[in-house]
């Protein structure tokens, strides 16, 4: 008889906790209720020099097409980006690129994000630069925000990356990264935000090594509700650890480190046509200075684009 009632006893208390355990993952689904997002960009770009060399530069447009699919709720953030750029005239550059993420968000301005991406390449590319290979990786990253007041906010993220290039023997990265910014609003449609960006990889391949730093400045003007202006600029000093240049001053060879300074500048705008449907426009204009002349490059680029965002 004590068997038959402790055996009704552990019934009813296991259907309890069920409920229990069934109401308060109600509950929390409701609390936390989760939202799902869809983005989609359409770019064409067209520039004066694709490949980005010194020397018989080469005119050329390509296609970007590019968006992600997100699930959020008020603390995660999941996220799978893709991109695909097509080219017309220098087919070795055409790449596609995945990058999914996780994001926990701990409070407004703080948030940690690990993610895993991968980058292919149709061939070589022709462009110069020390990035574009076939590359795959894993990256984290911290944002760490405060408010000053109800219209600026500091911030510092720090970000470091482990990046592996499958086509260059011997090559894997290791890349921390951090930035120190201020985003204030001197009138509610007027946003200015300097930055300082400091990164040092540290190669399994010494050339690649090298170390820069360098500001940016952005400033977006929103007059209303359909239109939005923006100007940036940035300026980054590059120290390569495993790169020599030599010169001949007054018949005497001179051994330096490579150094590279690149400047950029961009103007834009993004139009809202509808509600979920934007079009946008930008010009950026590129130097790039170096003790190594075959690094140096002057670059022009327009960009026209369609995008839209559920």
């Amino acid at each position: 008889m004590n068997d038959a009632k402790t055996d009704v006893f552990q019934r009813d208390n296991s259907l309890m906790k069920n409920v229990f355990l069934c109401s308060l993952f109600c509950c929390s689904l409701t609390a936390h209720a989760w939202d799902f997002g869809l983005k989609g960009d359409a770019t064409r770009t067209t520039t004066d020099n694709v490949n980005l060399t010194n020397t018989a530069p080469i005119n050329d447009s390509y296609n970007t097409l590019g968006g992600y699919l997100q699930l959020k709720n008020e603390s995660l953030k999941f996220k799978l980006k893709g991109k695909v750029e097509k080219y017309k005239k220098q087919n070795e550059n055409d790449n596609y690129s995945a990058d999914l993420s996780m994001q926990y968000k701990y409070s407004k301005t703080n948030d940690f994000t690990f993610s895993a991406f991968k980058q292919v390449y149709n061939g070589t590319p022709a462009v110069i630069t020390d990035t574009t290979s076939d590359n795959s990786g894993a990256r984290i990253a911290a944002t760490l925000g405060t408010e000053f007041n109800k219209d600026s906010t500091g911030y510092i993220s720090l970000n470091g990356t482990v990046k592996k290039y499958s086509k260059i023997a011997g090559r894997t990265d290791k890349i921390v990264t951090a930035a120190f910014g201020l985003e204030n609003y001197f009138t509610p449609s007027f946003m200015v935000n300097p930055e300082l960006n400091i990164q040092n990889n540290n190669s399994a391949d010494s050339y690649y090594s090298n170390l820069s730093y360098g500001p940016m400045l952005y400033f977006s003007f929103t007059p209303n509700d359909s239109w939005e202006f923006f100007v940036d600029g940035s300026y980054s000093y590059t120290s390569y650890s495993g790169r020599t240049v030599t010169t001949t001053v007054k018949n005497r060879k001179v051994v330096n480190k490579e150094y590279q300074e690149l400047k950029s500048a961009d103007i834009g705008m993004i139009f809202t046509i509808a509600k979920n449907l934007t079009l946008q426009a930008k010009y950026t204009n590129g130097k790039n200075n170096s003790n190594n002349t075959t690094a140096a490059y002057k670059a022009d680029a327009l960009s026209m684009g369609l995008g839209f965002k559920f």
